[in-house]
């Protein structure tokens, strides 16, 4: 069996090409309106030429330093954000080469788990890289001694053989 790589996320710089690809279309636009001019076409003045004859007289404003600073830090975040490694979004199913399951999938599995614990009023689950982090608010009547284990062992249970990811219960007492 051959090893794939896991789900990555969108890489940083499809936003950017995204702002790019919309500059160079009015670039394109502009191109488009300096060949209907010069044709005669279409009346008016070729921006581009006008553009030309106004900088072949300007001179350098007090702007143009932090402008041309700015304009190197945005370059870098550019370069960073095109160099910058996708982030896996799955984790591998343990004894599978090609099976994956998202920490969003195994929280939602661990919130309906530990719903079905008896005594459990709610339950809600949130994921990080690392771990799941469940929160149980149980019945008033009920002890939270035995409640975090009885919900950690339901939602293992229901996750066994999809994850190894640990999970960390918090309960409380709510009244009705």
């Amino acid at each position: 069996m051959s090893k794939l790589p896991p789900p990555q996320a969108r890489p940083a710089a499809a936003y950017t090409a995204a702002l790019l690809a919309l500059g160079l279309i009015g670039l394109g636009v502009v191109g488009v309106q300096e060949l209907l001019t010069r044709q005669d076409w279409v009346s008016g003045k070729p921006w581009l030429s006008t553009l030309i004859d106004n900088a072949q007289h300007a001179t350098p404003a007090s702007w143009a330093l932090p402008a041309g600073i700015a304009a190197v830090v945005v370059g870098l975040l550019l370069l960073f954000a095109a160099l910058k490694p996708r982030r896996a979004t799955h984790r591998r199913v343990p004894g599978t080469d090609d099976a994956w399951v998202s920490p969003a999938a195994l929280a939602t599995i661990a919130a309906v788990a530990a719903r079905r614990t008896p005594g459990v009023v709610s339950a809600d689950a949130r994921h990080t890289r690392r771990k799941i982090q469940v929160s149980v608010q149980a019945d008033a009547d009920r002890q939270l001694e035995g409640m975090d284990q009885a919900v950690q062992r339901q939602v293992e249970s229901q996750q066994e053989g999809l994850s190894d990811m640990p999970i960390s219960v918090r309960s409380r007492k709510v009244t009705r």
